[in-house]
């Protein structure tokens, strides 16, 4: 069968394929960087408001958390042109 040399090549191998695969990774998620902070930050914003507003103009506020927190970027920005009161 195999070898104990073929045997280390192919857990080698197997593992800059590995790498390869994280180097890939990283580099689509580093561009997407500020996107993604943008989006928590925006989310976290909205949260936080919600939480303290007593009025909205439409609807309540365990319909603004559910919006806000599970529509990314839609959902805090109707918060904050549609719901917030004030």
């Amino acid at each position: 069968m195999f070898s104990k040399n073929h045997a280390c090549f192919l857990k080698i191998a197997n593992l800059s394929h590995g790498m390869e695969a994280k180097h890939k990774m990283i580099n689509l998620i580093i561009p997407l960087l500020p996107v993604i902070i943008l989006s928590i930050a925006l989310t976290l914003l909205a949260v936080l408001s919600i939480l303290k507003q007593k009025n909205f103009k439409r609807g309540n506020k365990v319909m603004w958390l559910v919006i806000a927190i599970l529509i990314q970027f839609i959902g805090p920005g109707l918060y904050f042109l549609l719901g917030r009161e004030g």
